[in-house]
């Protein structure tokens, strides 16, 4: 999880084995009790934009797996911690 531009943070993601597809998560509470932003990707590699300056945000992912049309998660990976620019 890197800021390298104003307002916008990048999240790159390692390939998680039999991964059909990834959930990225982020909230400025680091115990994810509030205010929780949610994105599925299928790609590794997410941008976030129009985010608050100066502010540190805590982001988590999980993978998922489609079987029979349902999806089936992983558990959360531990938060990140990232200071916007």
């Amino acid at each position: 999880v890197k800021s390298k531009a104003k307002k916008k943070m990048t999240v790159k993601l390692q390939k998680a084995a039999g991964a059909q597809g990834y959930e990225i998560s982020y909230s400025k509470d680091k115990n994810f009790k509030t205010g929780i932003v949610s994105k599925h990707i299928q790609k590794r590699t997410a941008t976030f934009k129009k985010l608050k300056r100066k502010k540190t945000y805590y982001v988590r992912v999980r993978s998922y797996r489609k079987i029979n049309g349902e999806k089936y998660y992983s558990a959360y990976s531990p938060a990140r911690k990232v200071v916007i620019k």
